[in-house]
Formats: structure tokens, sequence, C-alpha cells
């Protein structure tokens, strides 16, 4: 074999090993066409949090007295004006009793000391 057919024997295998890399480089692979349906994606995540409120709120009562019944449970939401807990009425309804009694006899005090100055002061026209 001569020299310048080694050589175009070489350049040849060269040329051809291009073209088989240039065409395993550009072919398309190779996928599985899988058809498409709907089903429940079920997916269960586990993991350890910890939850904290957004803001705080300090609740108060102007009023002392025995709780009767807690109306709402923790975690609940509630809104302005929900009731959280109902208090024994009894003190109150005492309290409230003893003050529409004063109320009236300030009012029937008032009432006579009213009619006392006005027959005063008509004694007292008559006389002069």
């Amino acid at each position: 074999m001569s020299r310048r057919s080694a050589l175009a024997l070489v350049v040849l295998a060269a040329a051809l090993l291009v073209a088989i890399a240039t065409w395993w480089a550009t072919r398309a692979p190779v996928v599985q066409a899988v058809s498409v349906s709907t089903a429940p994606l079920v997916r269960t995540l586990q993991f350890s949090a910890r939850v904290a409120t957004a803001s705080r709120v300090e609740l108060g009562s102007t009023l002392t007295g025995r709780v009767l019944a807690v109306a709402v449970a923790e975690g609940d939401l509630v809104k302005a004006g929900d009731v959280l807990v109902r208090l024994e009425s009894d003190e109150l309804r005492a309290t409230w009793a003893q003050s529409q009694a004063s109320e009236r006899q300030a009012a029937a005090r008032l009432a006579g000391l009213r009619s006392t100055g006005r027959s005063a002061a008509q004694a007292a026209v008559a006389q002069a």
C-alpha cells in the first residue's frame, strides 16, 4: 500500500468517524409514549411545624363573678361581639334591684322636697 493510499484511507476513516459522531449527537432520543388520563393525586406529607399567631389580643372584664359557661373552645374563630363566657348573674341582679330601689327612693324624696318647697313658697305669697 502506497503512502498516498494510506493517507486517503486515514482521511476517509476520519470523515466516517466525524459523520457517525454527528449523526449520534443529533439523533432524537427514544421516548415511550403514554396516554394521558385523570386520576386523584394521592400524596401524604408529614412534617413538624410550630404555629404562631399573627397578633395577640388581651381580653379582660370590667365585672367580677363566677364563670357559668365557656361558649368557645381553644382555636375557635371569634369576632367582635361574640359571647365568650357567661357569668353567674345572681349578684348582678341583686345589685341592679338595689340600684332600682335607690332610684325610686331618690325620686320620692325629690318629689317630697319639690312639694314642700312649693307649699312654703305659696304660704309666703299668701302671707304677703
